[in-house]
C-alpha cells in the first residue's frame, strides 16, 4: 500500500468521515466499538483485528485473528 493510501485522523468523527469520502471497500479495526459507530460508511466492510481473542463471542463483523488471515480476507 502505498503512503498516500494510509491516513490518520485524530478524532472518532474524522475517521468515520475519513472512511466515507474515500470510498473505503474495507476497514480494519480492532475496536468493534468503533466499527459499530452508527454513522460507519455501508458500503465499508468492517473487519475486526483480534489477535488475542478478545471478542470472540463478536459476530458482528468479519473478524481476523492474525495478519495472514486479514490478508486472505482481503484477497477475497
Amino acid at each position: 500500500m502505498s503512503r498516500d493510501h494510509a491516513f490518520f485522523e485524530l478524532t472518532k468523527e474524522a475517521k468515520l468521515a475519513r472512511i466515507g469520502a474515500t470510498g473505503c471497500t474495507h476497514f480494519i479495526d480492532d475496536l468493534p466499538e468503533f466499527l459499530a459507530e452508527a454513522s460507519f460508511p455501508a458500503n465499508s466492510r468492517r473487519i475486526l483485528f483480534d489477535p488475542n481473542q478478545l471478542y470472540v463471542s463478536e459476530t458482528r463483523f468479519d473478524r481476523a485473528g492474525s495478519w495472514q488471515e486479514l490478508a486472505t480476507k482481503l484477497l477475497c
